[in-house]
């Protein structure tokens, strides 16, 4: 069997024979293995960026910032790329690469100031966070350029040959930076100080990432509760925050406007702007004040979370399971309690029985998934049951029955949190044919909305 770095074939070769086959032949597959090959392993030199390299992407860059302007008015992408400057970072190839990302991911780190995600969480008399924000992208040009010639280098022709995503996201190409930065030789002056940067994939999925950023305050969120947010964001920045019920308590949204489920892109701001943005913009008027180092949020009584809905089932939709934490800032050494909500939905009269408790070891009939802000999940004891002891069922619905059974585990029994950070937490209720399988319960599996923990020193 063949071994790719055993062949002697240059790049240009390779590239010149994978265009002339078609992507089900072995030969393509062949070619592109030693398009990606590293340049060290399969006998090729690195790719080296020198001085003379950076002042013409330089001059280049500046000659391009000249075009746009000229062209600003045009709706085509065409005119802004039909420039010497444009033409000139082509012909330098791959060594544009690690400049081109760095620029792209300060855009990313910029465009809230332009309004990305839902609101536009700041007043635009805001000069002081409107010149951060501009200083972050100060010196870029539109992103389209930057696609375009990420994909028109030896690199990004052949991510679209082989079909990847890394041609058109600013997160995906810094991965592709981080994996193939031994590829490049760069001699240019100060060169060890050079830093592509850092920027989060854009997530779609229920999550939360407070951060401080050179002492600003990052906020991502999906699906989270306005007081989740305002929670763990003053813990990421080491203030005391109070969140208040609002006067609006509701048995399963919780306390009033507190619980509204949101999603905000918040970057590049203070705590007090923080403050403003979530309670001004995002909640339209939920009030909020600053009392000496403490800030309060809604009136009322402290707030209590709010149970979040299930989210999939692969049975009939006749039982859900909720969860709920009225805290989501512990420290390592807390207990964390979490309540649990199953719910029949169904109709009729008969009604449905429900597993209580049985030994974890033996069948697992709650599992608490926990994943961290890289989505890796936790080791951890993830199983168990509500009440101990032996197999034990609980009617939900028919005559004289509840529909509901709210019961609660302690977070810390069943993961272990190894260090400081945000973490995202589902339970799923599953009950198998396997178990118990003389008796009539209720056999399917259920997901649990998320709730997010904030876990700190």
């Amino acid at each position: 069997m063949l071994k790719h770095t055993s062949i002697e074939v240059s790049r240009e070769a390779a590239q010149m024979i994978a265009t002339m086959l078609t992507r089900t032949s072995a030969l393509y597959m062949l070619c592109t293995v030693l398009l990606f090959a590293n340049p060290v392993s399969s006998g090729m030199q690195k790719i080296v960026v020198d001085d003379a390299d950076l002042a013409r992407i330089a001059a280049a860059k500046d000659d391009i910032f000249s075009h746009v302007l000229r062209v600003s008015s045009s709706s085509l992408m065409e005119p802004y790329l039909n420039c010497d400057g444009y033409r000139e970072l082509q012909k330098l190839d791959n060594k544009i690469i690690p400049f081109v990302i760095q620029d792209l991911v300060r855009i990313e780190n910029s465009r809230v100031l332009y309004g990305k995600g839902h609101y536009q969480p700041l007043p635009k008399d805001n000069q002081e966070w409107l010149l951060r924000a501009r200083q972050v992208a100060d010196g870029t040009m539109p992103e389209f350029i930057y696609l375009s010639l990420l994909a028109g280098t030896s690199y990004g022709k052949a991510a679209l040959r082989t079909g990847s995503e890394r041609i058109n996201e600013a997160y995906r190409w810094l991965q592709w930076w981080k994996e193939n930065r031994d590829h490049y030789a760069l001699t240019f002056k100060n060169a060890e100080k050079f830093d592509v940067g850092e920027c989060e994939k854009e997530k779609t999925s229920p999550h939360l990432r407070c951060r401080m950023i050179d002492g600003l305050l990052n906020v991502r969120a999906v699906s989270a509760t306005i007081k989740n947010i305002i929670d763990n964001a003053a813990a990421a920045a080491g203030v005391r925050a109070v969140v208040g019920n609002d006067g609006q308590a509701n048995s399963f949204m919780g306390s009033g406007r507190t619980n509204i489920i949101t999603s905000i892109d918040f970057r590049l701001m203070t705590f007090d702007e923080f403050a403003y943005a979530i309670a001004e913009r995002v909640s339209i008027g939920y009030p909020w004040r600053k009392d000496g180092d403490t800030y309060y949020f809604g009136t009322g009584d402290p707030a209590t979370g709010r149970w979040m809905v299930s989210s999939t089932t692969n049975s009939p939709r006749d039982l859900v399971c909720d969860i709920k934490m009225d805290r989501t800032v512990f420290r390592t050494s807390e207990q964390m309690p979490l309540e649990i909500d199953l719910r029949y939905l169904g109709a009729g009269e008969k009604g449905i029985e429900i597993i209580a408790g049985i030994p974890a070891e033996e069948y697992p009939v709650f599992v608490v998934q926990v994943v961290d802000e890289d989505d890796q999940p936790l080791l951890a004891n993830q199983t168990g049951a509500i009440r101990g002891g032996e197999l034990s069922t609980l009617k939900l619905g028919g005559p004289g029955n509840a529909r509901r059974f709210v019961g609660e585990i302690d977070l810390s029994h069943f993961v272990i949190f190894a260090k400081p950070g945000d973490y995202t937490v589902t339970l799923t209720y599953k009950v198998g044919q396997d178990l118990s399988p003389g008796k009539e319960v209720w056999r399917g599996e259920t997901v649990s909305g998320a709730v997010f923990v904030r876990i700190v020193d």
